[in-house]
């Protein structure tokens, strides 16, 4: 039996994530005198959410190029990325979570923290990891 026959299209759901500039701000807080905005966060997370939405957006013409159904969600988190996405998988029930990897060294990786990382260890679902494409 041909394999293309047998196979039908999942529902695929292409998932892009920020930490809102408010939570970067408390764990990283601004030196000395320096302080930032209300207005300033604001602006920093109305730029974050339309890069999440073009990025949710051009994953999901590349899933159904693939031939997934695909709908694209862009969210925005207070918590952590790598927890946000194990969490949002836990809640549909996801059959897998595919993420990417930006090719960091180990050491590198550890030192910034890991998000692909986070949700390998994390998350309760299958998670693929891939690596980027050769340069």
């Amino acid at each position: 039996m041909d394999r293309a026959a047998c196979w039908t299209p999942r529902a695929a759901l292409v998932v892009t994530v920020w930490e809102s500039a408010f939570a970067v701000a408390y764990r990283h807080p601004a030196p000395g005198d320096l302080a930032i905005t209300q207005d300033v966060v604001e602006e920093i997370d109305r730029g974050a959410r339309e890069a999440g939405e073009t990025t949710a957006a051009e994953g999901t013409e590349l899933a159904g190029a693939a031939g997934l159904e695909a709908g694209p969600l862009a969210q925005r988190s207070d918590h952590g990325l790598h927890a946000a996405i194990v969490e949002l998988a836990h809640e549909r029930e996801a059959h897998v979570v595919v993420v990417g990897t930006r090719g960091h060294s180990r050491l590198r990786s550890v030192l910034l923290g890991s998000v692909s990382y986070g949700v390998v260890h994390n998350c309760r679902r299958p998670v693929l990891a891939v690596p980027p494409a050769p340069r």
